[in-house]
């Protein structure tokens, strides 16, 4: 007989831990977002969240980050048919965006994220976010950078 392992339980610990984790510490931005968000700002580029998360969590995220109020414009896993890794979320982005994907950046920290960006066909930028990296993601992506900050420096060479 195996072990029965009871899912529900085990998510709702984890969304308890994870609660009082952020209420102690808040949600850190990734290095150099504030810069590279005045520099998209300042260049009139149009950008967006696009998002896995469902809409309710995402603006959550988006408060205990300090970001309340910085997208204009947000796509959640609650407006398309399928999720990251499929291309959904970001073709509705660029479609939103009235921007051609193949013209669209898209900055992506996990793996479901690079496929979906590449199914799409958006220039994707992998920003990995654990140490753990997947062979793969890095085949599939069209550069890897350490963090937001070099993102911007590219822009600027």
């Amino acid at each position: 007989m195996g072990l029965i392992f009871d899912l529900p339980r085990f998510n709702q610990t984890a969304s308890i831990v994870w609660r009082n984790h952020v209420n102690q510490h808040g949600i850190e931005v990734k290095c150099g977002f504030n810069e590279l968000l005045a520099f998209i700002v300042q260049q009139s580029l149009p950008y967006c969240l696009a998002t896995n998360s469902r809409a309710i969590n995402a603006l959550e995220c988006l408060e205990l980050a300090g970001l309340t109020n910085i997208f204009s414009t947000i796509i959640s896993r609650d407006e398309v048919a399928h999720g990251k890794p499929a291309p959904d979320i970001f073709l509705k982005a660029a479609e939103i965006l009235q921007v051609p994907i193949e013209q669209c950046l898209v900055l992506e920290d996990s793996h479901a994220g690079v496929v979906a960006a590449k199914l799409a066909g958006a220039f994707t930028v992998f920003i990995p976010s654990t140490l753990s990296i997947d062979p793969l993601t890095l085949e599939l992506c069209d550069v890897m950078m350490s963090d937001l900050g070099n993102v911007l420096e590219s822009f600027r060479a």
